[in-house]
């Protein structure tokens, strides 16, 4: 009769480093992204010498809380950036315009032009479909931290 210990010890011993493996990938994930998103962006990608800075701030997002950042923008432009969660804390990131960005505020039917759902970091890139004010709203609804965001918009 065959000895199976060995197999059961075997298949254990798998398991565990796979699991131990994907526990560590996963942490370190938001991290990650954040490090590629930057090496990206030096490049001379998204945020290149050339394109007119919109915004560069570091900000708190309250727990439970939305805040938004408004420009006036033209149809075709091209916004281009990023917004990383300092310790990798998710949140969320709309990109709205006037009429839409009122619906979002009163938890009414709204349709965002872009939006980045229960992210650490979110990369924005998008050509402004009509002229008028346009707000990137961050939205901390349902957590119970506060978020420090660095966010960074340029148009092209």
């Amino acid at each position: 009769m065959p000895d199976w210990t060995f197999w059961v010890e075997f298949v254990a011993v798998v398991a565990t480093a796979i699991g131990t493996f994907l526990l560590v990938f996963f942490a370190l994930l938001p991290y990650l992204q954040r490090r590629h998103r930057t090496a990206e962006d030096s490049k001379g990608g998204a945020l290149n010498a050339a394109a007119e800075r919109l915004f560069k701030k570091t900000f708190v997002l309250d727990a439970g809380a939305l805040r938004d950042f408004s420009r006036r923008l033209s149809e075709g432009d091209r916004v281009t950036g990023v917004a990383t969660e300092t310790t990798g804390q998710r949140f969320t990131l709309w990109i709205v315009d006037s009429r839409n960005y009122a619906a979002l505020y009163r938890e009414e039917s709204f349709t965002a032009a872009e939006r980045e759902t229960e992210v650490a970091a979110a990369h924005v890139d998008i050509d402004i479909p009509t002229t008028g004010n346009w707000h990137f709203v961050f939205d901390a609804r349902g957590k119970q931290n506060d978020r420090e965001i660095e966010f960074e918009l340029y148009r092209e």
